[in-house]
């Protein structure tokens, strides 16, 4: 359970340290590395060994530096294209076959992060205490509210959420995990300044989708016939198992934060 706990927080060091340094171009590196790497935890899923995400990082770049685009059709228009190529990538993962699948659904991973980025792009509402800005009002929730339903769904756990996806989800360890993603966007819309009807829409959000995105790749590896996605973090599998829930989860906070900074 410790060691669970511990590794879930693995993308929270380098996250402090690149978003330290201030500009975007960090941030987008540290992304572009957590594409690849779990772009090649889901070549191995759909059975495509060693397949380059190309279309994940063609669109991953365009997502974020499409300024112009941006600024003639507006930000929210940017973020539904994105969400919808999101929606394209899980589709391509379940229902293709082949190359096909694998580039299609590398969309799943690299549209979210490249949201985030465009997230900090944008920048912060100007408070006092906004290191950061609101990155960590998009992705924050989600971790608290992974290790929230996991430890609520282990001690009161008893009606199980998706038996024949993921046996061990239950529905009180879901509530748990959307009522810590509100709590945990409370805190941080409060330090941030962000108006409660945008933290408590990010916080529902995140609970809703974030667990949406768990049970798609849980269903992915089930059908893979695999308990993790790869073995590079211990006792929590593949990067893949980690950001799962992360990917869904950030990509709806992000629109909806960047909706709201465009309209300032």
């Amino acid at each position: 359970m410790k060691q669970r706990i511990v590794t879930s927080l693995v993308l929270l060091p380098p996250l402090v340290a690149v978003l330290a340094l201030g500009a975007t171009w960090p941030l987008a590196a540290l992304c572009l590395i957590v594409l690849v790497l779990c772009h090649r935890e889901l070549s191995e899923l759909l059975g495509e060994r060693g397949a380059l995400p190309v279309l994940g990082v063609a669109a991953f770049f365009l997502g974020i530096w499409l300024e112009g685009w941006s600024a003639g059709f507006g930000e929210p228009a940017l973020q539904g294209c994105l969400a919808l190529f999101t929606v394209a990538g899980v589709a391509g993962a379940f229902l293709a076959r082949g190359w096909v699948a694998d580039q299609v659904g590398g969309l799943w991973i690299a549209c979210p992060l490249a949201a985030l980025c465009r997230l900090h792009l944008l920048g912060s509402p100007g408070t006092v205490w906004n290191w950061g800005g609101l990155i960590w009002l998009a992705v924050v929730p989600v971790w608290a509210g992974d290790i929230a339903g996991m430890l609520v769904g282990r001690r009161f756990g008893r009606h199980a959420l998706a038996p024949r996806i993921s046996p061990g989800k239950t529905w009180e360890g879901a509530v748990g995990n959307l009522l810590a993603c509100l709590a945990a966007s409370g805190f941080l819309g409060w330090m941030l300044g962000v108006p409660w009807w945008i933290w408590a829409s990010t916080g529902a959000a995140i609970g809703v989708f974030g667990q949406i995105g768990d049970l798609l790749q849980s269903a992915l590896k089930r059908r893979a016939a695999v308990k993790d996605s790869g073995h590079l973090l211990p006792g929590h599998g593949g990067l893949f198992d980690r950001i799962d829930s992360l990917l869904l989860g950030s990509l709806a906070s992000s629109g909806i934060l960047a909706a709201w900074l465009s309209q300032r």
